[in-house]
């Protein structure tokens, strides 16, 4: 019973099974059906590998809507980022080392008249810090969920995430 114990206290401490749990904030312009729209994404990250590699994030969208600000709806993300770059042009930017790692994101999101619709973007410039990732200029296209039929497009322009260690 006891290598029993100590062989599952080896692998649960293996970094394949440690999860680190962060939250972000991201700014957002996206069409759909010839309107514009622009929000704001609250959002919880949970990293899968503890490394940054591979991580799922859900949340709620707020946006300006015509005159108002209110409940844009909700979207769920998986990331997915196997390159990493230490030397890159953008090392000006940060006091600590980031490493340069584009991001591959698919998911669902949710827009106030719409029905449920995938979202595939990539985050060509997605840094990595020590606690932090930064997005920017991040493209996405929405397609309907029902055929994947076309229906809008968008970038985020900035989205910083948090991460708890």
């Amino acid at each position: 019973m006891k290598k029993i114990a100590v062989l599952l206290l080896l692998v649960f401490s293996l970094p394949l099974f440690a999860v680190s749990f962060g939250y972000d904030v991201a700014y957002e312009g996206f069409s759909i059906d010839k309107n514009s729209h622009n929000g704001l994404a609250i959002n919880f990250d949970v990293d899968l590998l503890s490394n940054r590699s591979l991580n799922i994030e859900g949340g709620v969208k707020f946006g300006f809507d015509k005159d108002r600000f209110g409940f844009m709806g909700f979207e769920v993300l998986a990331g997915c980022s196997p390159f990493n770059f230490l030397n890159h042009p953008l090392t000006f930017m940060f006091a600590n080392r980031t490493l340069l790692s584009p991001e591959i994101k698919a998911g669902i999101s949710s827009y106030r008249d719409h029905a449920v619709l995938v979202r595939v973007g990539i985050s060509p410039i997605h840094l990595k810090d020590v606690n932090f990732t930064y997005d920017f200029l991040a493209p996405f296209v929405l397609f309907n969920f029902d055929g994947m039929k076309y229906e809008g497009w968008g970038i985020e322009l900035i989205r910083a995430t948090y991460y708890f260690n």
